[in-house]
């Protein structure tokens, strides 16, 4: 949105266009608004819209923006101008990101769940996948008992061709029967 940031051409900008205040404190307040932080007359149209939402932040917000106005007016220090307007553009900022970020939260959620069911459509939850890995390992034993001198390649490639798996999965999934258990 527009009132995120402010521009270096504020000034220009709004004597140029006019910024639709008919008070000169306004005016001079959109323009010293628009160099520090925002676009005044975005964020008052962001404060009209949440009050007619029926949102609190919306009563918040018109408060600190009459307090701005109020000191702009006074002649008060600048400092506290700014502190009163960083404090809006800042909380609009929150208000924008919150109110834009939920319905994409939601959308991943639904995007992660569905590849969750999906996986598990494709390769079974992980009870059935132990379950798969555990037949890995019992051919792999069976195939050394019935022939010792055959190789784990060669066992891995034999299970993998019996599951259509690779045989990396092979590797993954089961222990190496032709190694000698006990020895370091």
């Amino acid at each position: 949105m527009k009132f995120l940031t402010g521009h270096a051409d504020a000034k220009r900008e709004y004597t140029d266009a006019g910024c639709g205040y008919a008070d000169s404190v306004n005016t001079g307040l959109a323009i010293f608004c628009a160099m520090r932080c925002a676009s005044l007359p975005d964020l008052d149209t962001f404060i009209e819209r949440m009050e007619s939402e029926g949102e609190g932040a919306g009563i918040e917000l018109r408060a600190r923006r009459q307090k701005a106005y109020a000191a702009f007016a006074n002649g008060l220090k600048m400092d506290v101008v700014i502190r009163h307007l960083e404090w809006i553009a800042s909380r609009a900022r929150e208000l924008t990101n919150g109110e834009f970020l939920i319905p994409h939260a939601r959308r991943g959620l639904n995007v992660l769940s569905g590849a969750k069911r999906g996986h598990e459509l494709t390769h079974g939850c992980a009870d059935e996948k132990q379950k798969k890995y555990i037949q890995y390992q019992e051919e792999v034993d069976r195939l050394h008992e019935k022939k010792p001198t055959l190789s784990y390649e060669g066992i891995k490639k034999s299970v993998a061709k019996k599951f259509s798996v690779s045989s990396k999965t092979i590797q993954r999934h089961t222990t190496n029967p032709t190694k000698k258990q006990g020895h370091s």
